[in-house]
This record gives C-alpha cells, sequence and structure tokens, in this order.
C-alpha cells in the first residue's frame, strides 16, 4: 500500500514538472525574449499646461524584421512609459504635438502618405485633433 501512495505522488510531482516545462518555461521564455528585442526610445515629452498630463512621443524597434514606428501615449503626470505600444497614435511618419490647453492636444503628421496604424480620437479625457502639414 504504501508502495502505491508514493508511486502516485511521485507519478503526480512528474506531471507537474512536465507542465511547467512544456507550458511555463516556454512562455516565460518568450516573454523575456518579446520585450528584450522590442525598445521605446523617448524623443520628446510634453507637459500639458496645468501639469496633470504628458504627451510622449517615442520610436518603437521590435526586432530586425519590422519597421521602427513613431508612437504617442499619454499619460497621468505620475506615470512612466512602459515597454508597450502607444496608446494615441501609431504610424511610420513623424510627428509633432501642441497642447491648445488641458484638455486638448493637436498631433502634426509629417508625411501623410505613411501608414498609420492606430489613431484614437480622445483618451483619459483628453480630445486629440490631427493635422498634416503640407508639402511644399
Amino acid at each position: 500500500m504504501k508502495e502505491r501512495k508514493m508511486f502516485i505522488i511521485l507519478w503526480s510531482v512528474s506531471l507537474c514538472l512536465s507542465f511547467c516545462l512544456l507550458i511555463c518555461v516556454p512562455f516565460q521564455l518568450t516573454s523575456f525574449i518579446r520585450n528584450t528585442v522590442t525598445s521605446n526610445k523617448i524623443i520628446s515629452e510634453n507637459m500639458s499646461l496645468n501639469g496633470e498630463f504628458k504627451a510622449i512621443i517615442f520610436e518603437r524597434e521590435a526586432g530586425a524584421t519590422t519597421h521602427k514606428s513613431y508612437q504617442l501615449s499619454i499619460l497621468k503626470n505620475s506615470e512612466k512609459l512602459k515597454n508597450e505600444t502607444g496608446n494615441v497614435f501609431i504610424s511610420y511618419s513623424s510627428f509633432d504635438v501642441e497642447w491648445k490647453d488641458n484638455e486638448t492636444l493637436v498631433v502634426k503628421i509629417h508625411d501623410e502618405e505613411k501608414e498609420i496604424f492606430k489613431l484614437i480620437k480622445q483618451i483619459k479625457g483628453v480630445e486629440i485633433r490631427y493635422e498634416t502639414e503640407s508639402k511644399e
């Protein structure tokens, strides 16, 4: 009877270890690789007039097989930019931003011909307006 209990315990432990090796380790490894391959390089931080929010323009690179993109996140002043995609705007075109007032941000897109992947018009109570700069 003791041998049977010992067998069941060992079998259960080996099953748990196998699960961890087959499922958990690869998941953690791919998460680690994804976070080390992708990186955000801050280009500028623009504070809202009252200092409550900041508009962060950054370049995001995600490895050799993807283009770098220009991205925008609006965060509370106390928040830090994480290694994530922008929460407002993502494009292959560079751009500038300008706060019109505490609740309005204008994004000035330099090249409207380039692909835009994300375009949000309101977040956290801030209205985002978009303009394209004319080529002359």
